[in-house]
């Protein structure tokens, strides 16, 4: 009768290989890039003033080891405006760095925070007058965020949580007399959908 120790030993060693090839594997691929679609509520300069609109947005993230992500994001969006009065859009270009946990085979979180430089835009539209105007300015800021991600094959499905913060633009705000300052501070939730590259 032959000895069960050395298949076992042989079925060990694979098993051994196999899962530690596994946990090398980055939660999020290689790569990943995703579309995303949120709402978004702007934090101008105090509740009578701020203003919610949608965002629509690209990432790109490449793995940078230890399920370290680094990325950009580039995306524009805009508020509905107070009363259709006044207008805002708005759109950053973003460096984030981000890390991702597995929580199971199928779900992954990741939380990350980076900096921007934003093309914002406010419009006064007067219904009445010719006193129509509009700045234009860029502007820096920093954000933190977090997702959690579906993973079916190499397509993702997530939603994101985002929170920025932007330094103030004082023409705008010294053209409505906004003594706090005027800034696109902002929250961000939406879905998203993508794919990894392994």
């Amino acid at each position: 009768m032959k000895s069960p120790i050395l298949p076992l030993i042989c079925t060990l060693l694979i098993l051994t290989a196999t899962t530690a090839l596994a946990q090398d594997t980055p939660p999020l691929g290689k790569s990943h890039f995703t579309l995303e679609l949120d709402a978004m509520y702007i934090q101008h300069e105090s509740f009578t003033t701020d203003d919610a609109g949608l965002y629509l947005g690209l990432a790109g993230y490449g793995h940078i080891g230890k399920n370290w992500y680094l990325g950009a994001e580039i995306g524009g969006g805009g508020g509905f405006g107070l009363f259709l009065v006044d207008t805002s859009s708005y759109m950053p270009i973003e460096l984030n760095a981000k890390r991702a946990f597995a929580l199971s085979k199928s779900f992954v979180i990741d939380v990350g925070g980076g900096l921007s430089y934003s093309r914002v835009e406010f419009t006064h539209n007067s219904w009445f007058s010719d006193t129509d105007w509009s700045v234009s300015d860029w502007t820096f800021g920093g954000q933190v965020m977090s997702d959690i991600y579906y993973k079916a094959g190499s397509v993702l499905l997530g939603l994101k949580l985002k929170y920025q913060l932007t330094a103030d633009l004082p023409e705008v705000a010294s053209r409505i007399s906004a003594d706090d300052g005027w800034d696109y501070s902002n929250f961000k939730i939406g879905f998203q959908i993508g794919f990894m590259a392994f």
